[in-house]
């Protein structure tokens, strides 16, 4: 349409499209003739969607888009119309053309959608398809809820794209309320029944057609040609009438300045529809007539919740023109009350009312009034610690160890300890080690799915151990990471941080008596104080100070969980470098003398940022955060490894997953090795059959002898250039080739016209003949005769390609007879004519004259006949 509407501007001719929908051709300074009658333009349906959300006093909203060129015409058209009326984008987020929900929700952006706005629009280039995935990723995220509005513009890509709500029975599709629930579609007045549809079928039996005589999924296509019909013939007239110059029909500006402001009944309106009513505006494209439709997941039927009317302003207070717009404003009319999910039935805010982070509110005396409770309840509680309840704590520990179940967490077996100086925990035997062994043994070759692997099991460990009665690990440590034998890290030591202080105090155990010579010496593999958060060591060094309890229990969940998030971040972090995230220069002994005898903690640090995305590094960086509510939740880890470290499955899986993939790529390969086998056995039979008549080709390939076959009646005719050896004297090589191809190419197209066979050319000489291989009863006299007509009226016009002053001639003869008809040789098979005839075609073309054709005397009594 932009060229063809570019070209009617030029030759100033009117032009009307009648499907049209791009936001471009909203442009009347480069598209000037140009009217539209399409009830669903970008542009139209943009001021139908701005008109609704004003009504709703929804200011901020938010656009999800996909990356194309379509997806971004129809972005720019609603940026435009929002820029101009007031209302705010404040998040645009943009999926790949082809993404699905899961790609979706890997990506993250769903997350920032939910902490940026209550309003979405999306404007997808597929809308059905990816509004459809779209939606799916956001009931996966949980923004279904009623504090979410979702505006789905109903942009069509074409004339059969027709809305895909509702049954035949005019219900709703039970897939569209699960899919599409507590949605707005914003589509045409007759977007979800047959109120167009029903009296255009009636209009066509009236004309004695039936259903079986159009496409079907293209009826608004032909109700849109008709009225577009309909407003060039009220225009021509109108021009008519003012002209009485026929010509002036034609006149593009003309023609378009009669349909501004135009209104008439088109082909359904004529049924008393008013929706069938075409209204133009100021800059001759059709006024939008549209309604909003919510999707109820508890109704059978879509429910009509407003209704967006135009109405046309004076054209005396606007000129189209001038301020590039239709010059009609929208009104909001018919609107629905109290359909929305919510307590009260109104729609949301599009902000919270302390806003997304709570940022508008001030919590203080809450904070307070918590505070004074909480006190109090501590002033009046009053706790007995009885040995009982040391015993009955035990239990409780080891009831929670035991009942830890999950691929991987490692199993608990049981405790043991009778003396201060011996305590024996005992877990399932995992063979393949530590992962501490793995990381620094230089002969295992970890690649990223080692990588992804091995860190998709510690987040599912951790994630379990999260919400299971343990709460957290409490010791988290590339030591205590087991690895069994399919490769699958088990986290192990989980849940006996908190007894081991508590057993301490009551001196059950000693821990210091625990330690053995080897542990005291291999500090720098066994200690964990590197992978303890500053906090922690914080608060153990107060309490040291204080002569008082490790403060283990007293701590919340939640701290004790963060405290994990630091040592995952530098488990992450070794597993990706092999290495601790410290300086080649810094002394790691030294480091962990300082940090265990409480001194300054020394912030790990990303040695080369290059080596991964610098998301996962901001990832790792995060885990480190001296503020514990600022490390990221297992949520957001595990999105950014699956996105990043492309994980799938466990290391055995993505082995099994390689080589079922590596199979399929095989069978892949396979078919296209066969399609291309297919294709060159297709053009060398192509070839082949140009080369020799097909019967004969199909006898070769099946390597059957071709024997000689003799012919009663057929014409043969010979050709030759007229001075050809001079025009090889003055012309070069390339030249003469070329020459030969532009005369021999017209000569083969005669060929197939007019039924004959090529046999051979032998430099400037074409033999041709009819009748052979096919037998045609005695047409092959007429085929012969039309095609040396054919040739002179060519050449008498034909000039040389080199030369446009050189003329081309030739010599034709023609005889008509029996021939015989073989095939000669076998590494290079040719099929010969032999016989009286062909030498005496051979004899009339020698002996002929320039520019005219020879018959021989069995050819004349053939043609007088």
């Amino acid at each position: 349409m932009d060229a063809v509407a570019r070209m009617a501007a030029y030759w100033n001719l009117p032009i009307i499209g009648y499907m049209a929908a791009s936001n471009a051709l909203a442009d009347k300074r480069a598209y000037k003739t140009l009217a539209r009658i399409s009830t669903r333009s970008t542009n139209s349906i943009a001021e139908a969607t701005c008109a609704l959300l004003k009504h709703y006093k929804w200011r901020k909203v938010a656009i999800v888009t996909n990356l194309g060129v379509v997806a971004y015409d129809r972005t720019v058209a609603f940026e435009e119309v929002f820029h101009t009326r007031g209302v705010q984008i404040v998040k645009k987020v943009f999926f790949d053309e082809y993404a699905n929900a899961t790609m979706m929700r890997a990506s993250g952006l769903i997350e920032e959608l939910r902490n940026s706005a209550r309003v979405i629009i999306f404007l997808f280039s597929n809308t059905r398809v990816q509004s459809k995935e779209f939606m799916a990723a956001a009931q996966g995220e949980g923004m279904l809820a009623s504090e979410f509005v979702f505006i789905l513009p109903w942009l069509q890509g074409g004339g059969k794209e027709a809305s895909p709500w509702i049954d035949a029975d005019g219900s709703m599709l039970q897939n569209v309320k699960d899919q599409y629930a507590n949605t707005i579609i914003i589509d045409d007045v007759n977007g979800f029944d047959n109120t167009i549809i029903t009296p255009f079928l009636n209009r066509l039996k009236e004309d004695g057609l039936t259903e079986q005589d159009i496409d079907v999924t293209n009826i608004y296509g032909y109700i849109y040609l008709f009225d577009a019909l309909k407003l060039y013939a009220l225009s021509a007239r109108k021009v008519l009438n003012e002209t009485g110059n026929p010509s002036a029909v034609l006149d593009g500006m003309r023609v378009w300045n009669a349909m501004r402001r135009m209104v008439f009944t088109g082909i359904v309106g004529e049924s008393g529809i008013a929706s069938g009513i075409v209204t133009m505006d100021d800059r001759s494209e059709r006024a939008p007539l549209y309604r909003g439709f919510f999707i109820s997941p508890n109704q059978d039927q879509v429910l009509g919740m407003v209704r967006m009317e135009p109405t046309m302003i004076d054209g005396a207070k606007c000129d189209g023109l001038a301020n590039r717009s239709g010059c009609y404003d929208i009104v909001v009319t018919d609107m629905m009350t109290n359909f929305w999910p919510s307590l009260d039935g109104r729609m949301p805010l599009d902000e919270p009312v302390c806003g997304f982070r709570g940022e508008k509110c001030d919590y203080t005396l809450i904070i307070i009034a918590a505070v004074l409770d909480v006190l109090l309840v501590v002033m009046l509680e009053h706790v007995s610690i009885r040995k009982t309840e040391y015993v009955k704590d035990f239990k409780t520990d080891l009831f929670k160890m035991k009942g830890a179940v999950h691929d991987n967490v490692n199993f608990f077996l049981g405790i043991a300890f009778n003396e201060k100086e011996e305590l024996f925990l005992v877990w399932k035997f995992c063979n393949r080690g530590t992962l501490q062994d793995i990381i620094y043994n230089d002969q295992i070759q970890m690649d990223t799915k080692f990588h992804g692997a091995f860190i998709k099991d510690i987040y599912q460990g951790l994630e379990y151990l999260h919400t299971s009665p343990i709460g957290y690990h409490g010791s988290l440590t590339p030591w205590a990471c087991l690895i069994d034998r399919n490769w699958m890290v088990k986290l192990t030591d989980y849940g006996v941080a908190e007894p081991i202080e508590r057993w301490e105090k009551l001196q059950w155990i000693s821990v210091d008596d625990l330690k053995s010579d080897e542990d005291k010496c291999n500090a720098k593999q066994k200690t964990s104080a590197l992978y303890d958060a500053p906090e922690m060591l914080k608060m153990r060094e107060k309490n040291k100070i204080r002569r008082v309890d490790q403060d283990w229990q007293r701590q919340t969940a939640m701290k004790r969980q963060q405290g994990d998030l630091y040592g995952f971040g530098m488990i992450m972090y070794e597993i990706i470098f092999r290495s601790l995230p410290f300086p080649d220069s810094q002394d790691i002994t030294e480091l962990i003398d300082t940090v265990k005898d409480g001194g300054r903690v020394i912030k790990p640090l990303i040695q080369d940022h290059k080596l991964i995305h610098m998301d996962l590094a901001s990832l790792i960086q995060d885990c480190w955060h001296s503020t514990p509510e600022m490390r990221p939740s297992l949520r957001r880890i595990k999105l950014n490894v699956e996105a990043y470290l492309k994980v799938k499955g466990s290391l055995v899986d993505q082995m099994m997953r390689m080589m079922e993939n590596y199979a399929n790529n095989l069978e892949k390969l396979v078919q296209e090795r066969t399609g291309m086998l297919e294709d060159a056995n297709v053009r060398a039979d192509k070839l082949l059959n140009q080369l020799l008549p097909a019967y004969v080709a199909r006898e070769l390939k099946e390597g059957k002898p071709v024997p000689p076959k003799t012919y009663q009646s057929a014409t043969v005719m010979f050709s030759d250039i007229v001075g050809f050896g001079d025009m090889c004297r003055d012309a070069s090589a390339a030249e003469i080739v070329n020459l030969l191809n532009s005369v021999f190419n017209v000569f083969d197209e005669f060929i197939v016209r007019r039924e004959a066979y090529k046999v051979e050319t032998i430099g400037d000489a074409y033999m041709f003949v009819s009748g052979v291989p096919e037998e045609n009863g005695f047409r092959h006299l007429n085929s012969i005769c039309s095609i040396a007509l054919d040739i002179h009226n060519f050449l008498h016009d034909y000039r040389a390609p080199h030369s446009s002053s050189l003329r081309v001639s030739c010599r034709l003869g023609v005889c008509s007879g029996p021939v015989a008809a073989a095939v000669v040789g076998l590494n290079a098979p040719r099929y010969c004519l032999f016989g009286d005839t062909v030498n005496m075609a051979s004899r009339m073309e020698s002996t002929g004259e320039s520019g005219r054709t020879q018959l021989a005397e069995s050819t004349k009594k053939m043609l007088d006949q």
